[in-house]
């Protein structure tokens, strides 16, 4: 594979490089604007990471890709090392999951997903599934803000845009 890599999940293309997914979209529209796996140390800093080894699997309308994705710190205080799993099914459906380990004692604010939308989301209808499987129905913001406006979350279901007809959604 290349440094950047469009694959396919059915009818849905994502970019694949540097351990994370960009730019998914259903033909031309853009559903989703970037997925990744952040390590923040204790003051909300990024500690960057590198692929360390990539397997990969790309068909026509599905991919499978197994990576590791290593994140030190240039002190060498922070060390991270997670292998990634991304799946691409032919339904159209991404699954990336991730199991890690610290290699190194340190304080985290938060280390896990990221997941980015575009600004053609703000303002489409969400359905929030918390830890404790309730529902809580919503929707994204019109503009960007400071505060996160849904907190303990398990995943979000959300139109693919305020006008999709018929009606589509898209889970994360």
């Amino acid at each position: 594979m290349s440094e950047r890599d469009l694959i396919r999940a059915g009818a849905m293309t994502v970019e694949f490089g540097d351990g994370e997914l960009r730019y998914f979209r259903i033909g031309e529209k853009e559903v989703l604007r970037r997925v990744y796996v952040a390590v923040r140390d204790s003051e909300w800093r990024t500690i960057p990471g590198r692929v360390t080894g990539l397997h990969s699997e790309i068909e026509t309308h599905s991919f499978y890709l197994v990576f590791r994705m290593r994140h030190e710190s240039e002190d060498g205080n922070i060390g991270f090392e997670w292998e990634g799993s991304l799946v691409g099914a032919e339904d159209g459906s991404v699954t990336f999951s991730m199991d890690g380990e610290a290699l190194t004692d340190f304080r985290s604010n938060r280390i896990g997903f990221c997941v980015l939308h575009p600004a053609s989301a703000a303002g489409v209808e969400v359905r929030i599934q918390h830890t404790d499987n309730s529902i809580e129905e919503g929707s994204l913001p019109d503009l960007i803000a400071p505060h996160q406006p849904f907190f303990d979350i398990r995943g979000i279901t959300h139109k693919v845009s305020a006008e999709s007809e018929p009606e589509r959604w898209l889970e994360t």
